[in-house]
């Protein structure tokens, strides 16, 4: 269905004229339904309207649909990627808006589609690779060149280009998908719309003046939720992912969303160089036996406690291991070996 769209607005565009009237965004009549669609659509594919409101506590884009979403008053400004769930490189969908704001015949006027356009990254790549042009003889690329010269400038402009990333307070938007896509507003600024909030439990409220119930860290942990959950793949919902004993927080200390190795550089000007991340998903970051932090690790038909930062405070203090290296002060025997020894001979409260 949406290959079919797809051609369709490459070739009728400007059969499509969303008008700032849209019966204050109830559609469904039949003169609504005459003003958006061509008369050879009408019957085959669905419209739907999704309200404000509906945005504003998270809903879903069906696909193949004509929909028309309203986004919310109280929402500032949101990028087109957290607005429909960051799916753009797994699903194809376009749209275009315009600010009800508008001048409705400025839209009659316009040339294209009546408004800003947007592209989905997986929909922009497909066109980009169709219009790729394929090696051709010698010939018939001289034939091609004359064409594209003798061509008007006002040609070459109607190519429908992605020109949009920002969506703004009252604008109303046309959006075909080929899959459904989640779509909300971002009220706590993580990067997670409404939708997704409540698919994943998380928290989706602005901090509180004293500070308290931050949506943008569910659990407190020290990483923002769309972080974990679109970069590490970690639970925004347990502060301690691997049970290593050590909050995600400590272990991507840069809440960057990826795996840092051990560095040399001053990161912050402060004289302290950037010791490294540890894996938010692995209790033994560097699989030398020892859990990161300072937890339970079974053996046999027993099991004991141990780790490399005991303390849990993220720093590899005097007297302890350092979890990013198997070797902590590179004589050749691995951290746990010498942990052993250390417990054979002094006795674990010592190690």
């Amino acid at each position: 269905m949406l290959q079919r769209s797809t051609l369709w607005l490459g070739g009728a565009t400007t059969a499509i004229l969303l008008l700032g009237s849209l019966n204050n965004g109830t559609p469904g009549d039949a003169q609504f339904q005459a003003r958006l669609l061509p008369s050879n659509l009408r019957k085959t594919v669905p419209v739907v309207s999704i309200p404000a409101d509906d945005i504003a506590y998270g809903t879903t884009v069906p696909a193949d649909t004509h929909v028309i979403i309203h986004i919310p008053e109280d929402v500032t400004r949101i990028t087109r990627s957290v607005l429909f769930g960051r799916k753009g490189f797994d699903v194809r969908y376009w749209g275009y808006c315009y600010s009800e704001e508008q001048d409705d015949n400025s839209v009659l006027q316009r040339k294209g589609v009546p408004g800003r356009m947007f592209l989905s990254e997986k929909e922009r790549a497909i066109r980009k690779a169709e219009a790729t042009p394929k090696p051709q003889p010698v010939r018939v690329q001289i034939q091609t060149a004359l064409r594209n010269t003798a061509q008007s400038s006002s040609a070459r402009k109607s190519v429908i280009q992605h020109t949009m990333e920002v969506f703004y307070a009252g604008d109303v938007c046309y959006v075909m998908t080929e899959a459904p896509l989640p779509i909300g507003a971002d009220y706590d600024g993580d990067g997670l719309n409404t939708q997704l909030e409540t698919t994943y439990g998380t928290n989706p409220n602005p901090p509180q003046e004293d500070g308290s119930l931050d949506g943008r860290d569910t659990d407190e942990d020290g990483l923002p939720d769309a972080i974990e959950i679109f970069s590490w793949h970690s639970n925004p919902l347990l502060r301690d992912t691997d049970g290593d004993g050590l909050i995600d927080g400590l272990e991507d200390q840069n809440f960057n969303g990826r795996l840092d190795s051990k560095e040399t550089e001053d990161r912050d000007g402060d004289g302290a160089l950037y010791p490294g991340d540890t894996n938010p998903l692995e209790r033994d970051s560097d699989k030398d036996g020892l859990c990161d932090g300072y937890c339970v690790v079974r053996f046999g038909r027993g099991a004991a406690l141990r780790g490399e930062d005991r303390n849990l405070n993220g720093i590899v203090d005097e007297g302890e291991m350092d979890p990013r290296t198997e070797d902590t002060d590179g004589d050749g025997i691995l951290d746990e070996v010498e942990y052993l020894n250390c417990i054979e001979e002094e006795g674990s409260e010592s190690c």
